[in-house]
């Protein structure tokens, strides 16, 4: 698998797409009100591109569509020159499912082919990052990866089985985002050593998040086989903070679950959260942060 990065699908232009996606994602409230109160003037407003995007960082080929196989080709290629072994693809499930969308209504589902056919142009791998919808259970993402799994249903291509599927130990890369909402005795009913996708063909190597201090046991009571910490600074929950990346290790080993820190350099999403500068990773520091 090597180096991993989180890339994400939910792009889109009017004359692609028929409407601006994310590039005028509206400013979020705080769930304080004092916060709120600080950036009154600001919350609930939408940017307004192409000049005005919500990310602080321009894009060099402007704003773009993830569904544009150009500039797909082009970020598999660059990706590739950078160092990166595994691409790891924002997904909220399939298409069908109600509310299988990120805040702003997207699905990826049908942009993952492409991107699977140019990481294998440009010999990279790719996983899975199975985001949270609104009434996902450990029933229903087996039910996703089912349909991960169904190039019939789906009306693509292979995904689960594809050739630029990162895979460890024979089995496809999944990670599953906000996994602490389901209890861990409901995802061993899938993951677990007797779990209903174990041994079977849709048998996949699922990191959870760890984002709090007892979710590594939880995590292997659930059965998983991973813990990632998504996050990488210092004020998002004690998996970030790289002050306990160690003896989350060790704890990971002692539990035989395989343990992926992630580093976040140049993160900054002000432009959509105001009042989130502390989570702010600078940019440019020759990687400071993480040393």
């Amino acid at each position: 698998v090597g180096v991993v990065a989180f890339l994400y699908l939910w792009y889109g232009v009017p004359a692609i797409d028929g409407t601006n996606q994310h590039w005028n994602h509206e400013i979020l409230p705080h769930w304080t009100t004092a916060e709120n109160d600080k950036f009154k003037h600001l919350i609930g407003k939408r940017h307004d591109p192409p000049d005005d995007i919500h990310a602080p960082f321009y894009p060099l080929r402007g704003i773009y569509s993830s569904a544009d196989p150009h500039v797909v080709d082009s970020q598999m290629r660059e990706i590739k020159a950078s160092g990166i072994d595994t691409v790891a693809l924002s997904w909220w499930g399939p298409r069908y499912r109600e509310g299988a969308t990120d805040t702003q209504g997207v699905n990826t589902d049908d942009r993952l082919d492409a991107i699977f056919e140019a990481a294998k142009r440009h010999n990279l791998k790719v996983a899975i990052h199975a985001e949270p919808y609104p009434g996902r259970s450990a029933a229903s993402f087996a039910e996703d990866i089912a349909w991960l799994g169904d190039k019939q249903k789906r009306g693509g291509g292979e995904i689960l089985n594809h050739e630029a599927m990162a895979k460890v130990d024979g089995r496809p890369v999944v990670f599953a985002y906000d996994s602490y909402h389901i209890e861990p005795a409901e995802w061993a009913q899938i993951l677990g050593k007797r779990g209903s996708l174990r041994g079977t063909e849709l048998d996949i190597f699922v990191i959870g998040l760890w984002l709090e201090a007892h979710h590594g046991d939880e995590l292997a009571r659930a059965g998983f086989d991973g813990a990632y910490t998504y996050f990488g600074n210092e004020v998002t929950g004690f998996g970030g903070a790289l002050r306990n990346w160690q003896a989350m290790a060790a704890e990971a080993q002692r539990r035989s679950l395989a343990f992926v820190p992630c580093v976040s350099p140049g993160y900054d999403d002000e432009g959509i959260r105001p009042w989130n500068a502390r989570a702010t990773v600078q940019r440019g520091e020759n990687g400071a942060t993480y040393r």
